[in-house]
């Protein structure tokens, strides 16, 4: 027995019918059902199209269920006016076709004189309307539902104006004939929803019918695949995320295919061209990293591990602004077919997508995702650049919904910039909280900032829009053509690059070759046959946003800010942009008004040098003048920014011995909230200046408070001589010696003003991750959870496994949907903040182990040293010697350095030839005995990286127990920390390795280990 709907005088009826009624049967006839009912309806001339065609509904399940429309929600259609918004209707599923039958029918007039009671909650979906109120999960319900509904107005706003939707803030008019059947049905009823909205957001390229005939096939795919008891009962949702995949950008070719009557053949085409489009984003990435290699001035590799999450953003989040959870199955079985083992970054995108696919919370975050909230935001500027959009493209929901997932999917890594004690929080979240990850997203992308609760206080933390310059001050060879040489012959034209026509793009030049071209003809070297042109990516850059003014076309005056647009363009190829400006706003939060060191030592710097100058005035005044000195105090703290920047460049290698730029720089902002219209202080001379101003505010703040004539006299006799001071050499070098004092810096060199690293406007520093982590959490105890300070490796090592055995204990590193890593945050005071690899298979399995020594001893130290007292090869020995006389020999020195060798025996074991190779060389060079730690580290890196033959060197490698990620990366390789036996020593040591177990490098043992406190955090 199966329900038919039929259309009574100013009533629905369902009755009971003998045969079922295919659903296709229902399909067609539904544009002439919808005008039989408005006609019976006989809807007034006041009510709109829109809400007359509101209502469409068509039994056609094969349960013995009914649905009902109450003749209330007709008459609220009746009589709201046309330009009023309306709640959606609200349906009401009856349980028993004999409730129905047994109802009291109404008359439709009496229902229109009598009150009608406000429902307690309207339907905002379809799936709220119908499954919200069914009583048995276990109830099928079979029905098309086609309505169009106007979203209702959010509280607080104006009842005659159109509510906001996902869509540019317009009403949502949506067109949907659906399918429900529980218990799946909820979701398959959404992504259909999500189908008819991608036709609305294209412009309706498929008209009623179309839509009609979409919608009958889809009904039929799912009945038909519900009804196998196999493998496919699943692949419903699957195919809708194929079709969605289709439908966003192909929905006229999609509607094409087709055919209900014929489902296996529409499914074989829709699988076909589902594989061809799927497989043309992947080669679009591929085809993007062929275009860098050939190049040759960005890394084509780590360019693809950057466009591949851009391009997987793009088709996730189709155009109606909704995530294709479907696809998500897709992505992940093609990379999962990769015939090698998974580079970080996929393993990051994999990561990233199984949460996305199982947490509902994740995927609501993403699609409440909205637009900058000023078209001025400097997030709008990132948008375009991470989406490669144009420069006059008008930022929507949609973008920004894209760009947040591109951050999600990207794989993290600090680069050259000292930015540890941020970049660690930023990679830890990335792993084990992308909900939070995502939040903070969020607000960078809508506000332009992140903001915390500081002592009851908000606090916004905004960004430098700026990324590490890692290839920006590459140097490149033309010739007057634009063709880039290199050793390997012509890389093609400099305006073909990918990445200088990014940066470019960004600028809205449209004519590369020419501008190029005519920019280079001022700077031809005529010293070479033929002549070329040396010259930096930056230098081009800037001449071609000179040349292109000239010419007229690009509209912006001010090339500085031209040219940051063009390397923050330019640089995006090879890192995801808004991960770094996250890193910046972290970094930010290492400096508050109630934390850190360096806010407090530039206030001191500058009020105690001020307070020094005021003393030598009238005496009499002391205390007026101590309370000036408060209100520039004052208007300092009020004024003042401290930004990381990861321009600035370090003279000399910081404390963890890879970075070599990033440091704080003192901006005014002087109450602006766009962080573009702030003034840079970057130089003595713009301390000074600032300086002057913050004088001038206090005065007026000093007037305000003090209107009597004589206390101002009082003040203003000083003033003249405490701006002219400011003005000169001494106050600075005052300024300089008190922000030493107040950091415990050696100020011995008062006149390096040029030179120190360490200033009140300019400090090329890193900083505390522990005040970074307090002001992110909001929290104002230590966040140390545990210790470990060793005397030796091995004594770390242990401990280090007992604290991963104590996680497994407390089950915290189960959880299925946490990266595969496992990592754990740790700082390494005063050095490095990095994170602990508990998930690595070698430190897993030590810490699953029974017995922690007995462990150690059979995989790390034994193997190690087997390594170390095998017997050198010849090969090898003659590496290493060949090695020692390139590097450290001079030419008049062989015969002496051979001579010394013969003393060496022939046979020898590795380590012990190594030792005696060493002091060969001291002997033959006795002046390199003053940097023998130096010449040690180098003989034993190429001992590990060359010298060993190619058995021993993949023993040692197996023998490498990888436990911490540093943050920092060679291409798509992550570095990590290892612990090994030293084949040159034979002792246990940490050393550095990338992640595929190449490149070993030693590192110093006092720095890192000896006496060192790694701090869980």
């Amino acid at each position: 027995m199966s329900n038919q709907l039929s259309i009574e005088k100013d009533s629905f009826r369902i009755q009971p019918v003998e045969a079922p009624v295919p659903p296709m049967a229902m399909a067609e006839p539904l544009a002439a059902l919808e005008q039989s009912v408005l006609a019976e309806l006989n809807p007034p001339s006041s009510i709109s199209s829109d809400q007359s065609s509101a209502l469409k509904v068509c039994q056609v399940g094969r349960n013995n269920f009914s649905v009902i429309v109450e003749q209330k929600i007709v008459h609220s259609l009746r009589t709201n006016a046309a330009s009023t918004p309306f709640n959606p209707l609200l349906v009401r599923s009856i349980k028993s076709f004999n409730e129905f039958n047994s109802s009291k029918e109404r008359d439709p007039a009496s229902i229109a004189k009598a009150p009608i009671a406000k429902p307690k909650k309207f339907s905002q979906s379809i799936e709220e309307a119908f499954l919200a109120l069914q009583e048995a999960a276990s109830t099928t319900v079979n029905f098309f539902y086609h309505r169009r509904v106007v979203s209702p107005p959010k509280a607080g706003m104006e009842p005659s104006k159109p509510a906001s939707s996902p869509i540019d803030q317009a009403p949502v008019i949506s067109d949907a004939v659906e399918l429900i059947e529980a218990p799946v049905s909820k979701e398959f009823v959404k992504q259909l929803e999500h189908l008819h909205l991608l036709n609305q957001v294209s412009g309706s390229q498929l008209d009623v019918n179309e839509m009609h005939r979409l919608n009958a096939f889809c009904t039929q795919l799912y009945h038909s695949k519900q009804e196998k008891d196999d493998a496919e009962s699943n692949q419903p949702l699957r195919l809708m995320g194929k079709l969605l995949f289709l439908a966003d950008g192909h929905l006229p070719e999609l509607a094409k295919m087709i055919d209900s009557t014929h489902l296996d053949e529409s499914i074989e085409r829709i699988n076909h061209f589902f594989q061809v489009k799927f497989e043309e984003m992947f080669e679009r990435v591929g085809l993007y990293e062929e275009s860098h290699q050939k190049a040759g001035i960005q890394d084509s590799r780590q360019v693809r591990a950057t466009f591949l999450p851009v391009e997987l953003a793009k088709s996730l989040v189709t155009e109606a602004g909704l995530l294709n959870s479907h696809l998500i199955s897709h992505v992940k079985e093609k990379l999962l077919h990769i015939h090698r083992t998974l580079l970080p970054y996929e393993t990051d995108i994999l990561h990233v997508l199984n949460n996305l696919e199982h947490s509902s919370v994740l995927q609501e975050m993403l699609e409440s995702i909205q637009k900058p909230i000023s078209p001025s935001a400097p997030s709008n500027v990132l948008i375009r650049t991470l989406l490669h959009l144009d420069p006059t493209h008008i930022v929507k929901d949609v973008d920004a919904k894209r760009t947040a997932l591109t951050g999600l999917l990207s794989h993290l890594r600090q680069g050259n910039v000292g930015s540890c004690f941020s970049t660690f929080l930023a990679i830890h979240l990335l792993a084990n909280n992308p909900i939070q990850a995502l939040q903070d997203f969020k607000s960078l992308l809508e506000n332009s900032s992140l903001t915390r609760t500081i002592q009851g206080k908000k606090v916004e933390f905004p960004f430098l829009m700026r990324v590490s310059k890692e290839t920006i001050t590459k140097r490149l060879t033309l010739n007057p053509q634009g063709c880039i040489i290199s050793s390997n012959g012509a890389n093609g034209y400099i305006w073909e690059a990918p990445g200088i026509q990014s940066a470019c793009q960004s600028l809205g030049i449209k004519t590369i070759k020419e501008s190029m071209l005519t920019a280079l003809s001022h700077v031809i070297t005529e010293a070479s046959s033929p002549p070329l042109i040396k010259i930096s990516v930056k230098k081009l850059l800037k001449l071609t946003i000179q040349e292109a003014h000239l010419q007229g076309l690009t509209q912006a005056k001010d090339d500085a800010i031209m040219l940051e647009k063009a390397i923050l363009a330019f640089e995006s190829e090879a890192h995801n942009p808004l991960q770094r400006i996250w890193e910046n706003s972290l970094a930010g939060m290492a400096e508050t008004q109630s934390s850190g060191s360096l806010i407090p030592a530039v206030i001191e710097s500058l009020t105690k040098t001020l307070q020094e100058k005021t003393i030598s005035f009238n005496d009499q005044g002391s205390q007026e003048w101590d309370h000036f000195l408060t209100l520039v105090r004052r208007c300092l703290i009020d004024r003042m920014q401290l930004q990381y920047d990861p321009y600035l460049e370090r003279t000399q290698v910081a404390a963890d011995s890879h970075s070599t730029s990033g440091g704080f720089v003192l901006y005014d902002h002087n109450h602006a909230i766009n962080s573009s219209n702030w003034k840079r202080i970057d130089q003595g001379v713009d301390f000074q200046s600032f300086a002057q101003s913050l004088i001038e505010d206090a005065v007026r703040l000093y007037k305000s408070e003090n209107p009597a004539q004589n206390k101002q006299t009082l003040i203003e006799n000083g003033i003249k001589k405490l701006s002219t001071y400011i003005h000169t050499a001494p106050f600075l070098l005052s300024a300089l010696s008190a922000y030493h004092q107040c950091l415990g810096i050696s100020s011995s060199h008062h006149n390096a003003l040029n030179s120190s690293e360490h200033t009140p406007w300019v400090d090329l520093s890193g900083n505390n991750p522990i005040e970074v982590l307090n002001t992110y959490f909001e929290r104002k105890e230590s966040a140390i959870l545990f210790s470990i300070l060793p005397s030796n490796c091995h004594q770390f090592l242990r401990q280090l496994i007992d604290y991963g055995k104590e996680l497994i204990a407390k089950k915290t590193l189960n959880d299925p949907l946490i990266h595969p890593n496992q990592t754990r945050p740790i700082n390494v005071v005063g050095n490095h903040a990095l994170s602990i690899l508990f998930g690595n298979p070698g430190l897993h399995n030590a810490c699953t182990s029974i017995d922690t020594y007995r462990w150690i001893q059979e995989h790390v130290i034994l193997p190690g040293r087997k390594v170390s007292a095998a017997n050198i090869s010849s090969q090898s020995r003659k590496k290493l010697i060949q090695y020692a006389m390139t590097h450290y020999i001079p030419g008049l020195n062989e015969k002496s350095f051979n001579s010394n060798l013969l003393i060496v025996p022939a046979k020898q074991t590795i380590k012990k030839f190594r030792h005696d190779l060493i002091n060969v060389i001291l002997e033959t060079i006795p002046s390199l005995t003053y940097k023998k730690k130096q010449l040690e580290k180098e003989i034993d890196t190429y001992l590990c990286q060359e010298g060993l033959s190619g058995e021993e060197r993949e023993r040692l490698r197996g023998s490498a127990l990888h436990f911490a990620d540093t943050n920092w990366g060679d291409s798509v390789h992550d570095t990590h920390f290892c612990f090994l036996i030293n084949p040159g020593t034979g002792k246990l040591e940490m050393w550095q390795i990338q992640d595929n177990d190449t490149h070993l490098l030693p590192l110093n043992q006092d720095q890192w280990v000896m006496n060192q406190s790694w701090q869980f955090v």
